[in-house]
C-alpha cells in the first residue's frame, strides 16, 4: 500500500510555508488584512492581489509567538488549501507541521482538533522547526554525514531561538530564547523612517517590504556603516 503524499506546512507567526514533499513550496502570508483605501478584506494568499497598501490593518493568528486567533487561523488555511492556490484536499493527505518551541498544550490540543475534526488528514506530525534540522541534509558537505553537534540559531517573526542539537536530537533544556524577530526590526524601521522622513507608523506592509528587500545582515559593519555615510 502506498503511503499518503505529505503536505508540509511551516506554520509561521508571520508567514505560511507550505507544499506537497515533491513540490516547491510557496510562502503566503499568516495574516487578514484590510486595507483603508479600496476598503476591502484580503486572506492569506489573496493579500498579494492588493493594489492599495495605504494603512494596511492586519489581523494576525499569533500573538507574542503562540497561536491564539483560531477563526483567523482556519480561515487562512480554507483559502490556501482551495483551489486557486494549492488546490489539496486534505482528507487524502498526512500533515507535517511545525510549531512554536516549548509550545502550551492547550494550544497543542486544539492543533490536534483542528487538523483532525475540522479538515480531515490521514495522519499528521507536529514539530518544532528545529527538530527537522537532522533528519535533512543542511549541515552535508560533499555528501558527508551530519556533524555530532549543530547549533540552529531560528529567528523568525516575534523572538529568536538558539537551539543546540547533539547526536541528532534537540537539547532542549539548553534552548534559549531572544525577544528579537521579524516585527521588532519592521517596528524599529518605521520609527526610524518616521522620525527623519515620512510619518509610516501605518505603513507596516510597506515598511516590511523594504526590510526584506534592502536590509541585510553585514558582515562587515565598520565598513557597511562607513559606506552609506
Amino acid at each position: 500500500m502506498n503511503s499518503p503524499p505529505v503536505l508540509v506546512l511551516d506554520n509561521g507567526a508571520s508567514t505560511i510555508k507550505a507544499g506537497v514533499k515533491t513540490d516547491e513550496a510557496k510562502i503566503i502570508p499568516n495574516a487578514i488584512a484590510r486595507s483603508k483605501g479600496d476598503k476591502r478584506m484580503y486572506i492569506g494568499p489573496d493579500i498579494e492581489n492588493c493594489r492599495d497598501y495605504f494603512a494596511l490593518h492586519y489581523r494576525l493568528p499569533f500573538e507574542k509567538g503562540y497561536l491564539t486567533d483560531w477563526d483567523t487561523e482556519k480561515a487562512v488555511w480554507d483559502r490556501t488549501f482551495s483551489d486557486n492556490v494549492l488546490g489539496l484536499d486534505p482528507t487524502n493527505l498526512s500533515l507535517l507541521v511545525t510549531e512554536p518551541y516549548f509550545n502550551l498544550p492547550k494550544i497543542q490540543e486544539t492543533y490536534d482538533q483542528l487538523v483532525f475534526e475540522e479538515y480531515e488528514f490521514l495522519s499528521y506530525y507536529r514539530t518544532s522547526a528545529a527538530a527537522l534540522i537532522p533528519h535533512g541534509n543542511l549541515f552535508c558537505d560533499g555528501g558527508s554525514s551530519q556533524p555530532e553537534c549543530m547549533i540552529v540559531v531560528d529567528s523568525g517573526f516575534s523572538f529568536t531561538h538558539v537551539v543546540p542539537i547533539l547526536s541528532g536530537s534537540v537539547v532542549w533544556s539548553a534552548v534559549r530564547r531572544i525577544d528579537v524577530g521579524g516585527k521588532l526590526l519592521t517596528n524599529h524601521l518605521k520609527e526610524i523612517i518616521s522620525y527623519r522622513h515620512y510619518n509610516m507608523m501605518d505603513q507596516t506592509f510597506i515598511v516590511n517590504e523594504i526590510k526584506e528587500k534592502c536590509c541585510y545582515v553585514s558582515e562587515n559593519f565598520a565598513s557597511d556603516l562607513e559606506a552609506c555615510r
